[in-house]
């Protein structure tokens, strides 16, 4: 989770962030639903924390103090799952409306989160031109 929030922080600093809020006062529809721009903007955030545990692995075979354990990145993967909008709807109403999506389904995190993962590669990580998501 760290590790995403590190990503909005990217995002901040590469102006994306200010990017879709100017775009989603132009069009408040467009942030909205599924595929909206909130929900890319949370999906690329994952693909970034998956870098950084690309990162990480890549660090580790050096030092290996710095080396995740083996369990490291199936928990990420259980935590992204977990926090997916569908899961959480679940949880709490029994049911799921993409509608109402702001992150991404559970199935939608733990693929970005591997994109950046298996890629180390922040040009994988577009997810406003990625279609689907």
């Amino acid at each position: 989770m760290i590790a995403h929030e590190v990503g909005h922080h990217v995002q901040n600093e590469l102006g994306i962030s200010s990017q879709v809020r100017k775009l989603e006062q132009e069009d408040p529809d467009a942030g909205k639903g599924e595929d909206g721009l909130s929900v890319r903007l949370e999906l690329q955030a994952d693909c970034l924390a998956g870098i950084w545990a690309h990162s990480r692995y890549e660090r580790g075979q050096a030092d290996p103090t710095k080396r995740l354990e083996d369990g490291d990145i199936d928990e990420a993967l259980d935590a992204a799952e977990a926090v997916g909008d569908d899961s959480i709807q679940k949880a709490s109403t029994g049911r799921v409306n993409p509608e109402g999506f702001t992150h991404g389904s559970a199935k939608q995190r733990k693929k970005w989160f591997k994109v950046g993962y298996d890629s180390g590669d922040s040009d994988k990580c577009d997810t406003f031109s990625a279609d689907p998501l």
